[in-house]
């Protein structure tokens, strides 16, 4: 329960190195973004720039990125608290209040298992609101989510129980 902070960069080293071309993608970026909020914790992402002070093109690429990802699905990160609803290698969660933000990060077929998720709640996508089926499951539900349904880095998906 203590306060946490993921420091990361966003290749190898902390600051400018030349030979250094392993970039994190987009989508690992904000996976660790998300994994961080959803355990209650704070992400700091390291840039190094060059001797000119000038961030590399790359960067600057998967940081646009990042906010664009951020402007449509920011709601459930900035201001969220550690979910409740169980974290698996596909679904993590965070909150704010009543309102429960499931992150689908990984699909193996258009049914993702949730667990800790009555079949009564409500579900909509964060980005338009478009309504998302549960289907009761065991402990939980199935979030059922086409693939014409899924952003490509984090699906959003906003439960109200």
């Amino acid at each position: 329960d203590l306060p946490i902070e993921v420091c990361m960069t966003i290749n190898d080293h902390w600051g400018y190195h030349a030979d250094d071309d392993n970039h994190k993608s987009t989508r690992t970026l904000i996976h660790k973004l998300v994994r961080s909020a959803a355990c209650g914790g704070n992400y700091l992402l390291n840039v190094g720039p060059t001797a000119e002070g000038e961030i590399l093109p790359v960067h600057v690429q998967r940081l646009r990125a990042m906010g664009r990802w951020l402007a449509a699905n920011g709601e459930s990160v900035y201001g969220t608290r550690k979910g409740i609803i169980p974290a698996t290698a596909d679904v993590v969660s965070t909150r704010r209040g009543d309102v429960h933000y499931l992150h689908v990060l990984n699909y193996v077929s258009d049914e993702v298992p949730v667990a800790g998720v009555p079949p009564t709640a409500q579900a909509t996508l964060l980005r338009d609101g478009a309504p998302v089926r549960l289907k009761p499951a065991g402990e939980g539900v199935r979030l059922v989510l086409p693939e014409e349904t899924r952003d490509p880095f984090d699906t959003v998906v906003v439960v109200r129980m």
